[in-house]
């Protein structure tokens, strides 16, 4: 992504920033920042099956920012295409906005809902069973070096850990396959590119939570998690949302890792378009 600056909304501040009145405020804010907004279609998915009217203001929301920004296709066709990418060794490559089509009958959107589901239901269904390999291999390996109760910091974890594990490579490799790529993955993706970086790095926060962890956190829900890849490929990344378990971990995963990152919650968005 080509973009100096972006900012991504999950669907409760969309919806909070829509009630409050100040969406142009907010936009000319952002402009004034140097930051572009772009909604995605995990927006869109998450916005069908609200009730109606709640469905109505938050299409038109999705649609307003997206004429100033745009959008941004599935989480797993943007790995598709940063994975595509990485086999033709190109370096760097941009996202594909394109306008979100909001003027759609109900039959329409949960038809494309339902597909999306398939898909991620699919693709978390391998996941689950990912991590539960990871579980058995991890928690042994912890006893077994007197690691137990060593990590109640995701951030550490993430930098000390995570980063060692043969685990983030073998994750890499099946969600490459289940991808549909027949090309074998470039053994330096993760280093090439950040959407899939972020997107292992998910996987990373789900072992913490279900296997790691000494403290339980709370837990940060995969749907939340397929968000991640979105900050993707810009100096300047802002996360808008007010689940605290979320900011937290993004918070905590970009420690380090992900410069320019920030969280924010749609209440210090709107404090500062005043």
């Amino acid at each position: 992504m080509s973009l100096t600056g972006i900012v991504i909304l999950d669907n409760n501040s969309l919806g909070d920033l829509a009630a409050a009145g100040a969406l142009d405020a907010v936009l000319g804010s952002f402009r004034a920042s140097g930051l572009t907004p772009l909604v995605t279609m995990h927006n869109m998915v998450e916005a069908i099956p609200a009730a109606a009217h709640q469905r109505t203001v938050l299409l038109r929301t999705i649609e307003r920012i997206a004429a100033v920004g745009g959008m941004l296709p599935w989480t797993f066709e943007l790995l598709r295409i940063s994975g595509a990418a990485a086999l033709q060794s190109e370096g760097t490559f941009p996202v594909p906005l394109s306008e979100p089509v909001v003027e759609l009958d109900e039959a329409t959107f949960a038809d494309a809902r339902i597909q999306f589901l398939e898909v991620a239901e699919r693709l978390n269904r391998a996941t689950r069973e990912r991590h539960a390999g990871a579980r058995q291999v991890i928690q042994p390996f912890l006893t077994e070096k007197n690691l137990r109760g060593r990590w109640d910091d995701l951030s550490e974890f993430m930098r000390q850990f995570w980063d060692r594990l043969d685990l983030r490579e073998q994750f890499a490799d099946q969600l490459w396959e289940q991808l549909g790529f027949q090309e074998p993955r470039p053994p330096d993706l993760l280093q090439r590119s950040e959407t899939w970086k972020l997107m292992i790095d998910a996987d990373g926060v789900e072992v913490f939570q279900g296997a790691v962890a000494f403290r339980q956190p709370r837990q940060v829900q995969r749907m939340d998690l397929l968000q991640l890849p979105y900050l993707a490929g810009a100096g300047q990344r802002v996360l808008v949302t007010r689940d605290r378990a979320f900011g937290a971990a993004v918070k905590a995963l970009a420690h380090g890792r992900y410069p320019g990152t920030r969280v924010c919650t749609p209440a210090e968005i709107l404090a500062l378009a005043v």
